[in-house]
């Protein structure tokens, strides 16, 4: 069976959204953005699927943006229902995130125990506060080679009132800390004590630092090499350059620097 398949451009998509569409976007991005929509053409006859829908079919969901209890109904949703289809395959969660909400990330973080999916975590960019707590929860946690890592302790909110107020909301501060410490220890195996003086301050660390202190299990490697171009190749690139070079030239200076390479081989 033959798939014809093509992306809409960003206005065919503005106008075939529908509020429905635009409510899902913003769980996902906490913003009204345009998704990228794909048109298949098959033996039912047209079907218009969005990235999301393609990629939660490989069972691939995200963590975008502040955590927040909307974002977090969602992962919690998508987690049962990838589990229902299949209690034993992966569910890999791809996150990208400066953290958010203490509670909607506990949400996040019981719903990723309670199903029995294995869930691989990726850190992508940046995984902050509670966005970093749920990455290390993974039961295979790995590191984009750029992706950083940022843990510290719960953040006071704005607060008011009498002493006890303030000091109700402190005694809560302080439970959350060792809380969230705990868990941390649980899903690195450091020491509580160790835990609680890496967070005592915003503490940064690197896809190689973050494996070496246990918070990854692994940096994923680059899937192609990078290539330096030579120079001629960088005077071809130029569009104000001279088009006088000619390809018969371009192939003798490869042929050229291939030979080159053999001599310095043998």
């Amino acid at each position: 069976m033959n798939l014809n398949t093509m992306t809409m451009n960003v206005n065919e998509m503005n106008m075939m959204m529908t509020t429905e569409d635009m409510m899902m976007c913003g769980a996902y991005n906490n913003a009204v953005l345009p998704s990228p929509y794909f048109v298949k053409e098959n033996h039912a006859g047209v079907v218009r699927t969005s990235c999301q829908d393609e990629l939660f079919r490989e069972r691939i969901i995200h963590l975008c943006g502040p955590v927040d209890m909307a974002q977090a109904y969602v992962i919690i949703d998508q987690l049962k229902c990838l589990e229902k289809e299949n209690p034993l395959e992966r569910i890999v969660m791809r996150i990208s995130s400066g953290g958010g909400e203490v509670s909607a990330g506990l949400a996040i973080y019981d719903a990723m125990r309670e199903v029995s999916c294995p869930i691989e975590t990726v850190c992508e960019g940046m995984a902050a506060s509670m966005a970093a707590v749920l990455f290390c929860a993974g039961t295979c946690r790995t590191m984009m080679p750029n992706a950083q890592l940022m843990i510290h302790d719960p953040i006071l909110p704005r607060t008011g009132g009498n002493a006890m107020a303030i000091q109700t909301t402190a005694d809560r501060i302080m439970e959350l800390r060792m809380k969230m410490a705990q868990i941390l220890a649980t899903h690195t195996g450091k020491s509580l004590e160790s835990i609680l003086n890496m967070t005592c301050r915003d503490y940064y660390m690197s896809a190689t630092e973050a494996v070496k202190c246990g918070f990854a299990d692994r940096v994923k490697e680059p899937m192609k090499p990078i290539h330096i171009p030579n120079d001629l190749e960088k005077e071809m690139a130029r569009p104000e350059c001279n088009r006088s070079v000619t390809a018969s030239d371009f192939e003798k200076q490869t042929g050229a620097q291939v030979q080159s390479e053999a001599k310095k081989a043998d």
